[in-house]
């Protein structure tokens, strides 16, 4: 299934999953623990407006190192300073805040290495977006190679 524990890229690590509920965010962090285990993981989350908030929280946050709020493209997302507000302790020091999914995606790849994996989840709207420009970015990447240049993710 597309957005469901999708490798988008091996280096730096990337996944998408939409999780959007409870019982989807408890299966990616079982799922995160069991086939990356010792990984530190980087979290970019976008929530709907009439998703439980804390529910998503509590099962994600805990095995996440940092964690970066964002907005994905829809009328009905969250802004992120409300999501952070629901959340409230489980936030602790460990959140950032972004504008958007391109945001977001560049943020979260100036804090890789070899030992983090970057998930995006909480939204089938973000794993849309976030699918788009890494699929962009591999074109153009691609597009390099061939010219004989260095390839990078971009965004």
């Amino acid at each position: 299934w597309t957005a469901r524990i999708q490798v988008i890229s091996k280096d730096p690590l990337i996944i998408v999953d939409c999780a959007h509920n409870g019982a989807s965010a408890l299966a990616l962090s079982k799922c995160l623990r069991e086939l990356f285990p010792g990984k530190r993981i980087i979290l970019v989350l976008a929530i709907l407006q009439d998703k439980d908030v804390k529910e998503i929280g509590r099962a994600l946050f805990p095995l996440s190192e940092r964690v970066i709020l964002t907005k994905a493209d829809s009328p009905r997302s969250m802004e992120p300073e409300e999501i952070k507000t629901q959340l409230g302790d489980l936030c602790s020091g460990k959140t950032v805040i972004t504008r958007n999914a391109r945001e977001a995606v560049k943020y979260s790849l100036r804090l890789t290495s070899p030992e983090t994996l970057i998930c995006f989840a909480g939204s089938s709207y973000l794993a849309g977006e976030v699918l788009a420009l890494m699929n962009k970015s591999a074109k153009s990447g691609a597009k390099k190679k061939e010219r004989g240049g260095k390839t990078c993710l971009r965004v």
